[in-house]
């Protein structure tokens, strides 16, 4: 809104930016008996730390999610809880490639398990089984090594 300069001229009042006040949380730490005073402070920064972590994903998560005519963040709790879960289990920032060994044994239970059906049909002598029960075991095999790779 223009203002008056006494004058009789009017300028321009600079437009104002509403910035949110830091807000103050009290946290009571309990269970630390005998905490000393340069491990309280320690702690203190990293509570902070953690605190500010958790605060800059819930910002980035808002974003994300407000509409685009509303202008005022609202931050609720469920946006706060998936902060939090994102700052305690960050997905790892590498992905591990697959190897050509890797791809091999997987082409390898593919085609153990594809051959293992058809021959589970073709029963009618000796090699038949042999065959059948090589291409279950290499299946089995392969699967547990793959899983075993995955979950190490």
């Amino acid at each position: 809104m223009p203002e008056s300069a006494g004058d009789g001229t009017q300028t321009a009042s600079p437009p104002t930016v509403s910035v949110p006040a830091p807000r103050d949380l009290q946290i009571q730490v309990t269970g630390l008996p005998g905490l000393s005073g340069p491990a309280a402070v320690r702690l203190s920064e990293l509570i902070q730390s953690f605190a500010d972590e958790v605060a800059r994903e819930a910002s980035r998560i808002e974003e994300g999610e407000r509409a685009r005519e509303q202008d005022d963040p609202e931050v609720t709790a469920t946006i706060v809880h998936e902060a939090y879960r994102v700052v305690r289990r960050p997905r790892s920032e590498t992905r591990r490639s697959t190897s050509k060994i890797e791809l091999a044994i997987k082409f390898l239970q593919a085609s153990a398990g594809v051959l293992s059906g058809a021959m589970l049909t073709l029963l009618h002598s000796y090699w038949q089984v042999a065959i059948c029960t090589a291409s279950v075991l290499i299946f089995l095999i392969t699967t547990l090594w793959i899983f075993r790779g995955n979950h190490e």
